[in-house]
């Protein structure tokens, strides 16, 4: 079954919320890392995170787009 315009529309909402999570998240964990010594640090970690980050963005990006072909 395809989803509808107002189902993609209410889905948004909740993508931008797990950005913001994403992003505080990568705030916080820049902070950390930030005062540890560099054999302590985690650069996987950021990396990780920036991905998760990045597939969210993309994910809003196309979620809008379909709203948007749907009108």
């Amino acid at each position: 079954m395809e989803a509808s315009k107002t189902d993609i529309l209410e889905f948004i909402p909740k993508m931008e919320a797990s950005r913001e999570n994403l992003v505080d998240e990568l705030i916080y964990e820049s902070r950390v890392q930030t005062g540890r010594s560099v054999k302590e640090k985690e650069p996987a970690r950021l990396h990780q995170i920036t991905a998760e980050l990045a597939n969210v963005q993309m994910a809003i990006a196309a979620l809008r787009e379909e709203a948007d072909r749907r009108r």
